[in-house]
C-alpha cells in the first residue's frame, strides 16, 4: 500500500491529536482521583538507572526534534536500588522534562541532575532531582499559581503549545503524597528551574540494574 505525502501528513496529525487526547483524558482522570482522595501511591523496589533511562526514552524524540543540548549530572548517589512508587515518580519526571522541552526554543539547553544526601532516619536518603532550562521562563505572577489546576500562562509565545494545565498540579500532589516537595524558580526570558526533594529508602530485596 502506497501512501502519498498529503495522506501521510494527515495520518501523522491524527496520531499527534490522538496522543494529545489520551494525555488530556489521563490528566483529567488523575485530577479527579486526587480531588476525591482516590489517587494511590504504591511502593515497589526499582532501579534508579532504569527509571532515568525510561524518562529519557519517553522524551528523547521531542528533544531530538527541537535540537536541544541536554546534559546530566548524577553526584554522590550511593543507592542504585530504591523503594518507592516508580511509576508515579516517572510520571512526574516525564511531565517536568517534557515541559522544559516544550517551553525551550529550538537549540536551547537542558540540564538534569540527581543528588543523594543521607538523613537521620536509618537507611533513608533524600534525593534531589533538578531540571534546568534556558527557555522562555515565566512571570513571577504565574509562578505563584503554577500548581493550580488548569493554569496556563496568558502568553502569545505558548498559544500553540499543547497542554492541559494539569501537569504541575498533578505532579505536586504526587510528590506530596510521597512526602516530598517540589518548587519552581523562573525568570521570564531566561529560563526555569524545577526542584524535587524526595525521601526514598533502599529496596526490600536486591534490585538488578
Amino acid at each position: 500500500l502506497e501512501v502519498n505525502a498529503p495522506a501521510m501528513q494527515y495520518l501523522t496529525k491524527a496520531d499527534e491529536l490522538s496522543d494529545h487526547m489520551l494525555a488530556l483524558i489521563n490528566d483529567i482522570l488523575d485530577m479527579s482521583k486526587i480531588e476525591s482522595g482516590r489517587l494511590d501511591v504504591r511502593a515497589n523496589d526499582f532501579s534508579l538507572s532504569n527509571l532515568v533511562q525510561n524518562v529519557f526514552e519517553v522524551c528523547r524524540p521531542m528533544i531530538i526534534e527541537k535540537g536541544h543540548h541536554l546534559t546530566m549530572n548524577i553526584s554522590k548517589v550511593r543507592h542504585e536500588g530504591l523503594h518507592g512508587d516508580e511509576s508515579r515518580l516517572q510520571q512526574v519526571l516525564v511531565n517536568i522534562l517534557s515541559n522544559a522541552v516544550k517551553y525551550t526554543p529550538a537549540g536551547g539547553r537542558l540540564h538534569f541532575s540527581i543528588e543523594e544526601k543521607p538523613t537521620h532516619a536509618e537507611g533513608a536518603s533524600v534525593f534531589y532531582f533538578t531540571f534546568e532550562d534556558d527557555g522562555i521562563g515565566m512571570s513571577e505572577e504565574f509562578v505563584g499559581r503554577i500548581f493550580e489546576p488548569f493554569s496556563r500562562a496568558e502568553d502569545s509565545r505558548i498559544s500553540k503549545i499543547q497542554g492541559t494545565g494539569l501537569g504541575m498540579a498533578i505532579s505536586q500532589n504526587i510528590i506530596h503524597m510521597m512526602n516530598g516537595e517540589i518548587t519552581v524558580d523562573s525568570t521570564e526570558g531566561k529560563g526555569t528551574t524545577v526542584s524535587i526533594t524526595l525521601p526514598l529508602t533502599p529496596p526490600e530485596r536486591p534490585v538488578e540494574a
